[in-house]
């Protein structure tokens, strides 16, 4: 019933994905290789979008969530801080954490590898540059 509840909230969200021009396959493939059953023994994170909130191997609702934190609450967590919301600071932001984001002094080169790798392997899938 959980989940159920889950997948509704997050169906009725208005995305600002198409405004980012968020590509979520490029995402999933980055984070899991689209294997629903991934889980990454030092964090935690499972499914497909890695996500750490609940038991989420289930494709649909990893997805869900991850929409929602990609286009609202990451976007909401920058504009509440005065940060620009653009792809690379929600990517980064997904991939590094908003804490870490905020406390950043803001030159790429000072992001740690794995950050700096998720931003090349988005732009490569996507066919663009960091």
């Amino acid at each position: 019933m959980r989940y159920i509840l889950i997948v509704l909230f997050f169906l009725n969200i208005t995305s600002l994905a198409f405004a980012l021009d968020i590509d979520f396959d490029t995402i999933a493939m980055i984070e899991s290789s689209n294997n629903p059953l991934a889980y990454n023994q030092s964090s935690g994170a499972r499914g497909i979008f890695q996500n750490t909130l609940a038991d989420l191997f289930d494709p649909a609702i990893s997805k869900h969530i991850a929409i929602w934190y990609l286009t609202e609450r990451i976007p909401q967590m920058l504009r509440h801080n005065k940060e620009e919301v653009n792809i690379r600071n929600v990517l980064i932001c997904y991939n590094f954490g908003i804490g870490n984001f905020l406390k950043w002094d803001g030159d790429i080169e000072t992001l740690p590898i794995e950050t700096r790798n998720y931003l090349d392997r988005y732009n490569w899938y996507k066919g663009g540059a960091r």
